[in-house]
């Protein structure tokens, strides 16, 4: 059975380390099944490595806006700030699920890629065989799993769904799947894959890895899923189960992973540019 890579957003070629990636990448999408959403300037580029494309012209408006969420009680939110739009790649990622889900319910494994970011995919597909009960990735950049539970997250459950719940709700507390964030913690090689001091307990101001370790291990049974998790006021915060749902979409997809599964981390570069 064959492995399914989703490229989403831009295809971004504005420097030779970028087209120096792109051609990497373009040498291995011959070994996997390649779909593409993206923008209407990028379709012969996307068209040049497949026919699973799926054009979502740009918007005018940024990404808080086109999901129409009330404004951000933030100020300078860092995911509705003009000129930034956070959100896009959870929206197309969005539409590619729902344009291709019947193709991709056949495939191994299935990897969310950007053409920006410095990878190989079989050292991704490596890491997904070693951990096929885990959620592979690189923060939000570059994530992949088995197919079922790929579907699982973004097709029969809605990301933007998830995320429309947790705006405009800094200040209160949400419960978290503390036995997966446990188990990810026990495992990992020791480098933080994911900003965890975003995840800050009640009347902590900056929650340290260790500290949340403490935490997580004596709490390691609790594991709401994402059918029943709870977001509650400050006030009503009396255990230690909840974690600040201050929004940042790195943060949020974190949270929402853990409902789902633990973590494995993919080593990958930074952002090219």
């Amino acid at each position: 059975m064959k492995d399914a890579l989703i490229l989403t957003g831009q295809i971004r070629l504005n420097s030779e380390e970028q087209k120096l990636q792109w051609d990497q990448l373009k040498s291995e999408f011959k070994n996997y099944d390649v779909f593409i959403c993206t923008y209407e300037k990028y379709l012969d580029k996307a068209k040049s490595i497949t026919d699973n494309i799926v054009i979502f012209d740009e918007q005018s408006v940024n990404s808080a806006e086109y999901l129409k969420l009330p404004p951000s009680k933030v100020e300078n939110d860092v995911n509705v700030r003009k000129g930034n739009n956070h959100m896009w790649q959870h929206i197309h990622l969005r539409k590619c699920m729902e344009t291709f889900h019947q193709k991709l319910k056949n495939y191994n494994n299935i990897v969310k890629i950007r053409n920006d970011v410095k990878f190989r995919v079989c050292d991704v597909i490596d890491v997904i065989e070693k951990n096929p009960n885990s959620i592979s990735l690189k923060t939000d950049w570059l994530f992949g799993c088995k197919s079922d539970l790929f579907l699982k997250m973004f097709y029969h459950n809605n990301f933007l769904d998830y995320i429309k719940k947790m705006w405009n709700t800094d200040g209160f507390y949400v419960s978290l799947n503390y036995k997966n964030l446990n188990n990810t913690f026990n495992s990992q090689s020791g480098r933080v894959f994911f900003r965890w001091d975003w995840f800050r307990y009640k009347n902590i101001k900056t929650a340290h890895l260790n500290l949340i370790k403490k935490e997580v291990e004596q709490n390691k049974i609790h594991a709401p899923s994402i059918d029943n998790f709870r977001i509650v006021p400050t006030a009503s915060t009396t255990t230690g189960k909840l974690f600040d749902t201050a929004f940042a979409s790195e943060k949020q997809i974190a949270m929402y992973f853990l409902f789902f599964a633990e973590l494995a981390e993919i080593d990958a570069n930074i952002i090219i540019r």
